[in-house]
């Protein structure tokens, strides 16, 4: 009701002063209204809380009623409209009223015109009464935004949207401002229109670097606005728009000026209904603007050809993203030849770029990335990408996360690659023995080709390859490092006899690396050194291993460095070493001389010593017949016989080599009386002479009764299976176990009975104790439940993979043992692989500890496949300081949990996983029907598998002994399944502890089921919960059944004011779905040291 001119004026105050609450608007207009007047109205609306709206104008109010007006606008907070227009209030009045608008936020409307009041003045009055018409924290931040106060940086008016926001007011408050730098509207509703006139601020510049305007009605037109605004402002460098309506279009303005701006290091647009590529997109561009500027410019010089040779981008912080648009960027340049990305952040998807840029890239030489998160996947993409490429040189892939399948993978690709002479693996998880082998393969680059292609057959023994020619090859001379390379794959062949070397530039190194061959190998007859740089140094290493090779007949050094010093050593082997046949030594630095002795040693050399020379040695127990060196004396079974009675009773001879003689069957008779009879012989050579089969036999027989002797080397000797197997027989059944080393290669024989005898030789090499227990433990005896070989023995022998090859065997039917203790041993990978075997098999077992070992990655596959594939009874395996990768060690940890759940969730977790059809989508797991309740290790699990399936939609837990323990789970589950419908935990254990670790541990659940539009039904009944959770657990299933745009203000407000519902506005939180899975696989301790969840394809 309005009081209208049939009121007098004392009805009119009368009517104000008794408050009717009819009475909201007074039109005193034209009524001689009188500055007294103005005092009898201003008590009576001191004390009124109806009238909005009052008319004064046309009267004759002058700067004493100013004052009376101003005296109840302090106090009256109703009124928000005042005319009084055509008064006489003067600069006085309105002065008053300027000062009175300080403190009234009501009045957001005053007309005052035709009152002689200065337009700066009125200016500043209507100023004040359109702030009273925005949030009162933008009025009382005003005059600081204009007086640019240096104290006040952050404007906050979020949340204000009952209250329009003026924008250009804003605009117009910080013209001159240099002091704010964040300003948050969110929630205002600002609308395209305001979003228009903040953006145009932006353009004008300013110090403001925060920008929240999210939830603000801002359509494409404002998004547009926004994204144009910063490609000419290049101060912003945080913007948050999520919860918008720019969609797929407005995301793309924003792309757009990503390419123009270098200030924006954050931007958020979720929830603005664009599509996952576009917002991935959208996040690549803004991770450059956080490298440096000059990154961003790299990218554009090099997608026009116009980068340096060099792009060193170390220690910049790059992450995948801006892998992915340099790599890009230097898919087609011409340019650059190093690139270098240490230090950063790219991972695997980021190394998987580069490698698609080694496809067709044909410039880049130098590829560094050391300490990048790579882990094998990374790697190996590289590696296959080198297949293709011919022009990487060097690539540094030190301090990552690379492992050894990695690793032999970069092998495999070497062999077929021969540009890569640098490869970097330090500090990461590979093997040293693999890594051992890649250094070689990267040296076999660097070498003659000739040497890289024969050096397969050299490592594989290929019996057809005999002799070696590397003089001079390929324009490329040999060095020191080609021999050491060819060295380390001679050391185990048994086929070749002549190597030559001949006019390369092999020095002393080389020698050495030849002479650490000659201690080992018992093929090589011939070397040729001739025309290098062999000094004193390599003839001095070469008479050292010559002293105990027997087999080495011609050794040419001519034309090389050596001086009398190196001769004097030559000659000095030469006295004892009576298979040194040839040695030719012309054109050196020694003296004539030295050569003319030499030849003279040869001579003496190439005629064998008498028996009669040597029996009066032996039977006076000379000591330098300890070891007698009789190779290649042409002795036949006459002398063998003559030679063996001396020795049956001898003391002194430890050694004996009768190697490339001429000794028969008949002689093996002589041999087998001595090797039954003697106890001082360690080492018998026999190598190189034809004792067949039939010897052969003799000989085992002989080896029954033995139990000193070592070694016995057979090699070359025309045995065939037959003789094989009589030695087989004769030390398994035999009481010999001190021959530990057997030689028969250059035999012919089934691989199957090569194996054999090599077993029964590990077996004499074994700790004493397993021998002891072996037996035993075939015999599947009771009393022998837990075997614990975690210390040597009194033989203070260590077990490896020789003894987990024999347990395994031993242990494939036991029925009794469950523990079995190998820590603190030197078990390898291969040692690993026989326990997986078992394991495969053996259903007994129930902890396996491997403690202190060396079965690296390798090893540990073998282990998980085992453990997935077939064994579902072991429940404990210890693998500590085995070299293991933390992704290999996630895996077997996961093994064992499956190994500790009811069977009926182990058969179908994978298919859970991997979203398999084939399963009900109905599952029940009550616990009435189980044989092992589910508990929450089974409840992890089983939450973690569900968290991205798409079939299940109903699920029977029930009955169970599932507890708050796995609620963080649970939660994790229904914040990213958008598929199961309904839930039955009814008579389980939640809420068992107390009622404050319930409600911290239950409330997530409740949040969860606000990000989750599916579920329907969670059954709770028969547990402790609180009831004010289970009124919150019902009220949110309860929203997913209320229309979609709803959902989010209903659940809000049921949860309470205190919970956090920041991740239901940002799909941020939903990109991290791995990283929360594993996370709260890891939060139990219950869960193996280490483990965090892993999906198993």
């Amino acid at each position: 009701m309005s009081v209208q001119d049939v009121h007098t004026l004392e009805e009119t105050i009368n009517m104000v002063r008794s408050n009717e609450p009819q009475v909201t608007q007074i039109h005193l207009a034209s009524r001689k209204v009188t500055d007294d007047d103005c005092k009898s109205l201003s008590e009576a609306m001191k004390s009124n809380s109806s009238v909005l709206v009052m008319d004064l104008q046309s009267n004759k109010i002058t700067t004493e009623g100013a004052d009376y007006i101003c005296d109840f606008l302090k106090v009256n907070k109703h009124l928000t409209e005042l005319n009084l227009t055509n008064n006489f209030l003067g600069d006085k009045g309105g002065q008053l009223l300027d000062e009175v608008l300080d403190t009234n936020n009501t009045l957001t409307a005053l007309y005052l015109d035709l009152n002689t009041i200065s337009g700066r003045l009125e200016e500043r009055i209507q100023t004040k009464i359109k702030l009273n018409s925005q949030p009162l924290d933008f009025k009382h931040a005003y005059p600081l935004l204009q007086s640019n106060d240096s104290s006040f940086q952050v404007l906050d008016l979020s949340n204000y949207d009952s209250v329009p926001f003026s924008c250009s007011m804003l605009a117009d408050a910080i013209v001159n401002n240099t002091s704010l730098l964040e300003v948050n509207l969110a929630n205002v509703g600002i609308g395209d229109k305001g979003t228009e006139t903040f953006a145009r601020m932006l353009i004008r510049g300013g110090p403001i670097k925060r920008v929240n305007l999210a939830n603000n009605n801002i359509g494409v037109q404002g998004m547009k606005d926004l994204a144009e605004a910063l490609t000419e402002n290049n101060v912003v460098q945080w913007l948050n728009v999520e919860m918008n309506k720019g969609g797929d279009e407005g995301c793309r303005y924003f792309i757009e000026a990503m390419k123009k701006n270098d200030s924006v290091s954050y931007l958020n647009l979720s929830q603005n209904r664009a599509s996952l590529k576009l917002m991935n997109e959208l996040k690549a561009a803004v991770e450059i603007n956080n490298n440096p500027l000059s990154l961003k410019k790299a990218m554009f010089a090099a997608q026009s050809n116009k980068s340096d040779a060099v792009i060193n981008f170390s220690t910049h912080g790059m992450m995948k993203h801006s892998a992915k648009m340099l790599s890009s960027a230097l898919k087609d340049n011409t340019t650059t030849v190093h690139l270098n990305l240490a230090n950063n952040m790219i991972g695997d998807t980021g190394v998987r770029e580069l490698a698609a840029v080694l496809h067709v890239n044909r410039t880049l030489k130098t590829l560094d990335l050391p300490n990048n998160q790579i882990s094998t996947f990374g790697s190996k993409a590289l590696s296959d990408a080198m297949l293709i490429n011919n022009t990487v040189t060097d690539i540094n892939l030190a301090n990552n996360r690379i492992g050894n399948d990695a690793g032999r993978a970069w092998l495999a690709a070497l062999k077929e690659v021969h540009s890569l002479i640098a490869l970097n693996l330090e500090l990461n998880d590979v093997d040293g023995a693999l890594m051992d082998e890649i250094e070689d393969a990267v040296q076999l680059n660097l070498q003659p080709l000739a040497l890289k292609t024969v050096m397969p057959r050299i490592q594989q023994n290929d019996e057809k390859l005999w002799e070696l020619d590397f003089s001079t090859f390929d324009g490329r001379y040999h060095t020191d490092k080609s021999v050491k390379q060819l060295a380390r794959a001679l050391k185990t062949n048994t086929h070749i006899t002549k190597l030559d070397l001949s006019n390369n530039n092999v020095g002393d190194q080389g020698a050495a690396a030849l002479a650490s061959v000659l201690k080992v190998n018992r093929a090589l007859t011939s070397i040729n050194l001739t025309g290098n740089a062999v000094g004193d140094k390599g003839a001095l290493t070469l008479a050292e291993a010559l002293k105990a090779n027997g087999s080495l007949a011609t050794l040419v050094l001519d034309h090389n460095s050596v001086t009398d010093k190196g001769a004097d050593a030559l000659l000095e082997v030469m006295g004892t070493n009576h298979a040194l046949k040839t040695v030719t030594f012309e054109c050196n630095r020694a003296t004539g001389v030295k050569s003319q002795q030499i030849r003279a040693a040869c001579n003496v050399n190439a005629t064998p010593i008498t028996l009669k020379e040597l029996i009066p040695k032996i039977q006076s127990r000379d000591r330098t017949t300890a070891r007698l060196n009789l190779s290649h004396h042409n002795y036949d079974d006459t002398a063998i016989e003559i030679l063996c009675e001396e020795l049956i009773d001898n003391t002194v001879c430890r050694r004996l080599n009768l190697s490339f003689n001429m000794i028969t069957p008949r002689g093996a008779q002589a041999l087998a009386r001595l090797i039954s009879k003697n106890n001082t012989l360690e080492k018998i050579n026999l190598a190189g002479n034809k004792l067949k089969d039939e010897g052969a036999t003799i000989i085992a027989h002989a080896l029954m009764a033995n139990t000193c002797l070592h070694i016995l080397d057979l090699q070359n000797n025309e045995i065939t299976d037959t003789g094989i197997e009589a030695l087989v027989e004769a030390l398994a059944l035999g009481n010999n176990d001190t021959l530990i080393e057997l030689f028969v290669e250059g035999n012919i024989m089934l691989p199957s009975l090569y194996n054999k005898l090599q077993d029964v030789l590990a077996q004499n090499n074994q700790p004493t104790l397993l021998k002891q227990v072996v037996s035993k433990i075939q015999d599947n005896d009771p009393s022998i439940r837990r075997l614990n070989f975690s210390e040597p023995g009194e033989d203070d022998k260590l077990y490896d993979d020789v003894s987990c090859r024999i347990l395994a065997v031993a242990l494939l039917n036991n029925t009794f043992v469950t523990k079995l203790n190998l820590s603190n041993n030197k078990i390898g990978p291969e040692g690993a692989a026989f326990l997986a075997d078992l394991l495969e098999e053996n259903q007994t077992l129930r902890v396996l500890n491997l403690n202190q070992n060396k079965i690296g990655d390798e090893g540990g596959e073998a282990l998980i496949k085992a453990l997935t594939d077939r064994n579902d009874t072991l429940t404990e395996l210890w693998t500590e300081g085995n070299g293991l990768s933390n992704l290999v060690t996630q895996r077997l940890g996961f093994c064992l949990q499956m190994n500790n759940v009811p069977s009926r969730l182990k058969s179908v977790i994978a298919p859970i996983e991997k979203n398999d059809t084939s399963i009900p989508r109905s599952l029940d797991f009550n616990g009435t029907s189980l044989n092992v309740p589910f508990d929450d290790n089974a409840g992890r699990l089983l939450w973690q598998a569900l968290a991205l399936n798409e079939h299940v939609t109903e699920i029977d837990l029930s009955n169970n002994e599932l507890s708050d323990i796995c609620a963080a789970q649970l939660a994790t589950m229904l914040r990213h399944n958008n598929t199961l419908l309904r839930l039955d935990l009814s008579c389980n254990q939640f809420g068992g502890g107390s009622e404050a670790d319930c409600r911290k541990r239950l409330q997530p659940v409740a949040k969860a089921i606000m990000s989750n539009s599916t579920i329907q039904e969670i059954n709770f009944e028969g547990n402790c919960i609180p009831f004010d959770i289970l009124e919150d657990i019902n009220a949110a299933l309860n929203v997913n059944a209320q229309p979609l745009t709803d959902r989010g203000n209903k659940a809000r407000a049921r949860i309470g004011d205190d919970v956090d519902d920041s991740e239901f506005h940002t799909t941020d939180y939903f990109s991290q779905l791995e990283h929360d899975i594993q996370f709260d696989a890891m939060r139990d301790e219950s869960v193996l040291k280490g483990t965090k969840y892993n999906y198993v394809a």
